[in-house]
């Protein structure tokens, strides 16, 4: 029986003013459950496979690009997202993986092609010795720099910040040769940590914000962002491409890196985890992402997997 107050059907259950939907889902048992969290994340990387086809139709049928594109798209955050995944237009994987040959070179074509070169003065040696290896790849490429003003600063954590993130980015891409095959190769957490374990340059760990010296900055993704790249990057690569190819050892495969990662720690899961530890690892929370965004927030409450057990 679920108690606590009253339940306003049709009114966006957990994205109302009420959580008595965190209640019911507590409430069920075990194998209910579980039933309901495994359709929820089955939907959930089925919608997300579908973006990432989207892309992959764009970009001509090349998983590297594709797989560029997703990357720069996490790396970038919430804020600086669509700037991100310009970015990875404006300089293909094939590039930089031609030039693979120097962090230094990889350096130059993220950052430089990204406009944020520009805001960092010309008397820095550093500074100006990427700038004259930019504006040689520049023109070797006919590549575009973008404007400096498409990306955000504001409210932007400083572990966040763009040109730290490209630098750690350059790092990953120099040491470890990201390519959809060695995303493919990932099947635990420790080889999602291995993929983005490259060291950024010592330079942008206190030069990272133009014009001022930061102290304390990390070289290279930490562990909270290495496991939010397995579970939005990585996972979801995996399963696009099983998808693809009809691979049910990669769907499978996808699935248990979701397992491994602890759950996310945000609004949602905050909320369905209020009566109980509803989400544990990661499979769980992206399910629960997917009730609240898809069917809670869209106040789709009639179609809502947990509707039949409203008044138990």
């Amino acid at each position: 029986m679920v108690s606590g107050g009253p339940y306003r059907y049709g009114n966006g259950g957990i994205g109302s003013d009420s959580s008595i939907c965190a209640e019911i889902l507590a409430s069920v048992d075990q194998t209910t459950r579980e039933n309901i969290i495994g359709h929820l994340a089955i939907e959930r990387q089925g919608r997300k496979s579908g973006d990432i086809m989207t892309i992959l139709d764009s970009t001509g049928g090349d998983w590297n690009q594709t797989m560029h594109i997703m990357l720069l798209k996490f790396i970038g955050g919430f804020d600086n997202r669509d700037a991100a995944m310009e970015l990875a237009r404006r300089i293909p994987h094939a590039t930089i993986m031609r030039e693979r040959c120097s962090k230094l070179l990889i350096e130059a074509l993220l950052i430089g092609t990204s406009g944020l070169l520009e805001l960092y003065d010309d008397r820095d040696d550093y500074i100006r010795m990427l700038k004259l290896e930019y504006a040689h790849l520049a023109a070797k490429y006919s590549l575009e720099a973008m404007a400096a003003s498409a990306w955000k600063f504001v409210n932007v954590h400083t572990n966040n910040h763009p040109v730290l993130r490209l630098a750690q980015l350059a790092a990953s891409y120099f040491e470890q040769e990201i390519t959809m095959s060695n995303v493919v190769r990932c099947h635990n957490l420790n080889d999602i940590y291995r993929l983005f374990s490259g060291h950024a340059s010592e330079y942008w760990l206190t030069n990272f914000i133009p014009h001022t010296t930061m102290h304390g900055a990390a070289n290279r993704f930490g562990k909270m962002k290495s496991e939010l790249l397995g579970i939005n990057f990585v996972s979801q690569m995996i399963y696009a491409y099983g998808s693809y190819t009809h691979s049910e050892a990669l769907i499978s495969q996808a699935t248990q890196i979701l397992r491994e990662i602890p759950a996310e720690d945000n609004r949602y899961i905050k909320i369905w985890n209020s009566y109980d530890k509803v989400a544990i690892t990661a499979y769980d929370s992206q399910a629960l992402i997917q009730l609240s965004r898809e069917y809670c927030h869209r106040q789709y409450c009639h179609r809502c997997p947990l509707k039949q057990y409203i008044g138990r």
